[in-house]
């Protein structure tokens, strides 16, 4: 039991986010103002390309702020079952709010830390009543709606940790599909969704920034 708790004492420690660490690795060369993206393994390569190529075409706003060092943080677990079906995509909800975040948030400071933390990216499908009726009997109807949820925060850190400031902005859309859509339909709803609501959030948190961040807005 003694092995068992130091082993999952040093798991713990090895996770955790440290600035000294960081100010040691900008002793050994690293320059001011770059970006660090910290990315779990759960979003893999091949979905951050995929994410890159959807972000590059949406002409998103870029977030300018005075800190010397940016960490993307993809806090959310997917379920990975249903009714959660983000897990199906390309490039799932967080790698494109991931891939934003590493594109369009710029460190261009020579102090302070800020991290972009990805707190909710779902998508959740719900199963839709069929209406009764002759009507019902010649048409093809919606019969799942997909309600997607992206939340993300922006906070504003010193070296040593303490938080100086802090925004979040949330979006919601929903999408209806008929039925015998084939998965490649319930495929393209998705990435649409994706986009829309990276795109809501992103300009939230931009006029979030401006009003509520202004010591580090540039």
């Amino acid at each position: 039991m003694p092995a068992l708790f130091a082993a999952l004492l040093l798991g713990l420690l090895a996770g955790c986010y440290s600035y000294a660490e960081r100010r040691g690795t900008e002793a050994s060369g690293t320059a001011a103002g770059k970006q660090a993206a910290v990315v779990p393994a759960a979003v893999s390569k091949a979905s951050s390309k995929a994410a890159a190529r959807q972000i590059a075409a949406l002409g998103l706003p870029t977030i300018r702020l005075a800190v010397a060092e940016l960490q993307v943080i993809p806090a959310y677990a997917t379920p990975g079952h249903p009714p959660n079906v983000e897990h199906r995509m390309k490039a799932p909800l967080q790698a494109v709010a991931a891939q934003w975040a590493r594109g369009n948030v710029r460190a261009v400071g020579t102090f302070n830390r800020a991290r972009v933390i990805v707190r909710r990216a779902s998508i959740v499908g719900v199963a839709l009543k069929r209406k009764t009726g002759v009507s019902g009997l010649f048409r093809k109807e919606p019969n799942t709606r997909f309600d997607g949820t992206l939340a993300l925060a922006i906070e504003v850190r010193n070296d040593k940790g303490d938080l100086l400031g802090q925004v979040s902005a949330k979006a919601t859309r929903s999408r209806e599909v008929l039925e015998g859509s084939s998965e490649e339909d319930h495929k393209a709803v998705w990435r649409a969704m994706a986009e829309r609501l990276v795109a809501d959030v992103a300009r939230e948190l931009e006029r979030q920034v401006s009003l509520r961040l202004t010591r580090f807005a540039r």
